[in-house]
């Protein structure tokens, strides 16, 4: 569907009528500060009128899950999708046969449930706290009926799916390499570019997983990803600070993954 583009004075009367409409819909709850920013940064509402997210957030539920706890399992029905104000989400998908495979880690500002406001289908996935993990919830109903006010906001939720399908090809993808050297390292990458943070002699990855977590997250057993960690540190391209990979020399992993050839 095409969307003709409004003018300046009518895109300040649909802000105004977006505010409106919000403060009917709003409730007493007063969100926080960070939870407001995490919002704010998810691109969810970034087409709609600040008024109007302002408003929008008084009516999203706070949510707060202790570190291992499951936020919905995959199978489950559910109304609601989150954005993490702060701490990390896994997402995981079990097999019949019980195997179990981490597709993706999501931290602050993300989005996670996604898919299920608007097909109100069965869980694809179990998404489980990290860490302790501050979110807001946003009802399908609540949802739905913003993007009557806004519809820019499906654009959003569209974006939104499509990214995560992105980040589920690139997994399968990784996955398909028979090369476990090459799929630690590229999970290693990624993990690099969205969690990192500087260090004086590299980049520190807070990926705050288990080794059997980075090890399912990168498509191979435990001990396989220690034996490939330990590997990778006698190479000099990581080392071990504080329970965390510190990738010294970025450079030697994207070589490794470059003369695998997988991706």
């Amino acid at each position: 569907m095409l969307y003709a583009v409004p003018s300046a004075e009518r895109m300040s009367s649909l802000a105004r009528e977006q505010t409106k409409i919000a403060a009917r819909q709003c409730n007493s709850a007063t969100p926080t500060d960070d939870a407001e920013k995490a919002v704010r940064a998810s691109g969810l509402f970034c087409r709609a009128h600040r008024d109007a997210i302002s408003v929008w957030l008084k009516r999203m539920r706070p949510a707060l899950f202790a570190a291992g706890s499951v936020v919905f399992a995959q199978g489950e029905r559910g109304g609601a999708l989150f954005v993490i104000v702060s701490g990390k989400v896994k997402e995981t998908y079990r097999h019949t046969d019980g195997r179990e495979a981490v597709l993706n880690i999501l931290g602050p500002s993300e989005v996670f449930g996604v898919l299920t406001p608007f097909d109100n289908l069965p869980r694809t996935v179990t998404a489980t706290a990290l860490t302790e993990v501050r979110a807001v919830a946003i009802d399908r109903r609540q949802l739905l009926a913003w993007t009557v006010v806004c519809p820019e906001v499906i654009h959003q939720v569209m974006r939104l799916m499509a990214r995560r399908v992105d980040v589920v090809t690139d997994c399968l993808v990784d996955f398909m390499c028979p090369d476990p050297t090459y799929r630690i390292a590229r999970r290693l990458l990624v993990l690099a570019k969205r969690f990192g943070r500087r260090h004086a002699d590299g980049v520190q990855v807070g990926h705050d997983m288990t080794l059997a977590e980075l090890a399912s997250f990168s498509g191979v057993d435990e001990h396989t990803a220690a034996v490939t960690l330990r590997d990778f540190k006698a190479d000099g391209w990581i080392r071990i600070v504080d329970g965390e990979v510190l990738i010294v020399d970025a450079h030697g992993l994207a070589q490794v993954c470059a003369e695998v050839g997988c991706g």
